[in-house]
């Protein structure tokens, strides 16, 4: 059995199916129950009985899926910012072993400032010191 392709209207750019088509396309939804919830909502058909992507979504979910849609955009930019946060904390791996070196570098400055340490102590203490 040949299908034939989508009818694109020019004005919004959606696709538009008959009905029948539709109910084939969701397979949840028979093409009774379309037509109804089509009817209920006050859709109208185009020239050529077709139904726009927009008018389906519209008959089927109404304003839950537009505000479905809002929470999952809320939720996608509350992910986007906490990962930010969380990045922005991070080291970058090339960048480990100069940070490394930058403590300790300073743990060995602190210790060779230490006037209550000898020299022995001292070098004792820089010995486990890494790098």
């Amino acid at each position: 059995m040949k299908t034939k392709k989508p009818v694109r209207a020019s004005d919004n750019d959606e696709v538009r199916l008959s009905i029948k088509a539709w109910a084939r396309e969701f397979g949840c939804v028979t093409q009774p129950g379309l037509s109804k919830a089509l009817h209920r909502s006050g859709q109208l058909p185009d020239s050529r009985g077709r139904y726009s992507t927009g008018q389906v979504r519209e008959a089927l979910w109404g304003r839950a899926y537009q505000e479905r849609i809002g929470l999952m955009r809320a939720k996608i930019e509350t992910i986007k910012l906490q990962t930010a946060e969380r990045m922005a904390g991070l080291i970058p791996a090339n960048q480990i072993k100069a940070h490394n070196q930058l403590i300790s570098d300073a743990i060995r400055d602190e210790i060779n400032s230490w006037k209550e340490l000898d020299a022995k102590q001292k070098s004792n203490l820089l010995h486990h010191l890494p790098l």
